[in-house]
């Protein structure tokens, strides 16, 4: 007999666990929209790591409120160190991630479950939303988990290596418990909150034999808080560890071999984007650490093999003994700084992540009125407005912007969409490569 999915307290419990430090000005929004989910089986297992801004005194009065929700104390060290405690206190047939400066959609944990009681999958994920700003100045972003093809259907990076394409997200998602605890996949202990969802998702990922995508923006993840590790220059250098740490535990699951090109690619795509982030101070000193490091892995024929010609030839612009990759970045960036104060007609090519960073650094340096339009593939976002700048398609915001400054933020796809860009008419003294400022 076919079973059927009914709602109610005899489903199974999910553990939300929430890793919390010093975000009193968020945690109320999170929570409210954790206790609410129409999926009522839950635990709330927040996870303090020592605050001190009041962040503590607000998850009791939840507490006391609702059993549902249960206070960790004294889980000091690390944001890994947080979920890795999480994952071992939890009760759950399955866990969640939930940020404390985030909020959920109301229905995402049913959505979720309810595809994982018909499928009995390792991992399932969601759509989800960026967002930054507060209130009427909110701005939402939509993002697909997965390619379009994906959804519904049984998957595994066994079979598909391309599922690693879209990157951790780990919050969008439930992960079966007992799958987590059987290959001890958990989070990198190493001190702070710097990207130890990396190696988690990596692992997940590589070790899960069934991993689901549903439809439905779920998650809204937050990208304007300040204290957000991505928003720490001096905390790049982090990458390293997170790295170290993920290739060590490919090693210990013997599937180092199976899996080195996509680690490496990762590997690649991470380091270009903590290069753009790396305090001034640090950038020549993270930048022979990336050379080193790729320098001495494509020095193997065999490794290299295994790379498409466009990885070879992207890669290579990090193995960079005379620094020309360094010089390039100084001359783009005192440029777009000298257009942008010289109050020139800008307008930005990516609304993603990288976009998104690169229009809040413009805004806390007061030159945000220099951008007249962003322009995206992205369907999805066009006539929408990002902090009051309306979004246009690349082709509409290029045949009416035709003699402005093109600025392409994005550290993975620059090259392709500059092509975009020249192949609409755009000269190309006029556009400039600049994943963030």
């Amino acid at each position: 007999m076919k079973k059927v999915y009914v709602n109610n307290k005899d489903q199974a419990l999910i553990s939300v666990i929430v890793p919390v430090l010093n975000t009193a000005g968020y945690i109320r929004e999170c929570l409210e929209s954790i206790k609410n989910q129409t999926y009522k089986n839950l635990e709330i297992l927040c996870v303090d790591g020592g605050s001190t801004d009041g962040t503590l005194e607000i998850l009791e009065k939840y507490a006391l409120a609702d059993d549902r929700i249960q206070i960790i104390t004294d889980v000091r060290g690390s944001y890994g160190k947080q979920i890795n405690r999480g994952i071992h206190t939890a009760a759950g047939e399955y866990v969640a991630i939930a940020e404390p400066d985030d909020h959920i959609a109301l229905d995402m944990y049913e959505k979720l479950y309810e595809e994982a009681f018909y499928t009995n999958a390792d991992i399932i994920k969601s759509d989800y939303m960026l967002f930054i700003g507060d209130g009427r100045n909110r701005s939402y972003m939509p993002k697909c988990a997965a390619d379009a093809q994906w959804y519904g259907t049984d998957l595994s990076a066994a079979v598909r290596t391309d599922l690693f394409d879209y990157g951790p997200a780990n919050w969008s998602g439930i992960y079966r418990r007992q799958f987590l605890l059987e290959n001890h996949i958990c989070h990198n202990n190493s001190a702070g909150a710097a990207f130890q969802d990396i190696g988690f998702w990596f692992l997940a990922f590589a070790l899960a034999e069934k991993i689901r995508f549903i439809r439905g923006y779920g998650y809204h993840y937050r990208l304007d808080n300040p204290l957000s590790s991505v928003h720490s220059p001096d905390k790049m250098l982090g990458l390293f560890d997170e790295f170290t740490y993920l290739e060590d535990q490919l090693k210990k699951h013997g599937i180092a071999e199976t899996y080195e090109h996509q680690f490496l690619w990762q590997k690649w795509i991470h380091y270009v984007w903590g290069f753009y982030r790396t305090e001034d101070s640090l950038r020549c000193k993270y930048l022979k650490r990336v050379s080193d490091e790729f320098a001495e892995k494509m020095s193997d024929p065999g490794t290299a093999a295994k790379l498409s010609e466009y990885q070879k030839k992207e890669i290579s612009r990090l193995v960079d003994p005379d620094q020309k990759f360094l010089e390039q970045y100084y001359e783009n960036k005192s440029t777009i700084l000298k257009i942008l104060k010289e109050e020139k007609a800008c307008i930005l090519f990516g609304c993603g992540l990288d976009g998104i960073n690169f229009l809040l650094m413009v805004r806390q340096m007061g030159l945000l009125n220099s951008i007249k339009g962003i322009i995206d593939n992205d369907k999805r976002m066009w006539g929408k407005r990002v902090l009051g700048i309306e979004v246009f398609s690349v082709k509409e915001g290029s045949e009416s912007f035709q003699d402005a400054f093109y600025v392409i933020a994005s550290a993975r796809y620059g090259e392709q969409m500059h092509r975009q860009l020249v192949d609409l008419g755009i000269h190309q003294k006029n556009i400039l490569i600049e994943r963030i400022i």
